[in-house]
């Protein structure tokens, strides 16, 4: 009789033990799992007005949005007589990127596409966000740019005036 009850007090600090990491340690990346979809989306402030901008040409765009996020070239006069018509302009702002394209010739906007230095995504919302762009706005024409091979996994979001 003696003996299991040794067994039990060895076995007693087992069990009552901590089963949790310390709150201080943080779990493992691929452990944390994806909020529940009924977490309301925290909310992102804009960065580019782009309803605001639709409106301008790129060369009102370009005072309107400052310097130019690498190259600012147009294109050249062979590539013109070659029949290019579209350009596009990059601007930036700290991790997000607005590229613009445009008519060469009428120097209208065309549409924006969005991105940011994250770089992928599995939803575009927040995108359309730092865009100021409603998902349901009937006056934009909103399409993800999936990563290839890859469904579901997002690069940007390309969106243009109807």
């Amino acid at each position: 009789m003696r003996l299991r009850y040794r067994w039990l007090l060895l076995l007693l600090p087992i069990g009552c033990g901590p089963t949790d990491p310390p709150l201080t340690q943080a779990p493992p990346a691929e452990a944390v799992a994806p909020a529940p979809a009924a977490t309301p989306a925290r909310a992102v402030r804009p960065v580019f007005d782009v309803p605001a901008l639709a409106r301008l040409n790129i060369d009102q765009l370009r005072t309107a949005l400052g310097p130019v996020a690498g190259p600012d070239t147009e294109p050249t006069a062979a590539e013109r007589k070659e029949g290019i018509v579209e350009w596009a302009k990059q601007f930036k702002h700290d991790t997000t990127t607005l590229r613009v394209s445009y008519d060469v010739n009428t120097r209208q906007v065309i549409d924006f596409f969005i991105t940011s230095a994250h770089g992928r995504a599995t939803n575009y919302g927040p995108w359309l966000q730092l865009a100021h762009i409603s998902p349901q706005d009937p006056r934009w024409s909103i399409e993800p740019f999936a990563m290839p091979g890859r469904p579901g996994v997002y690069l940007g979001v390309r969106v243009a005036p109807k």
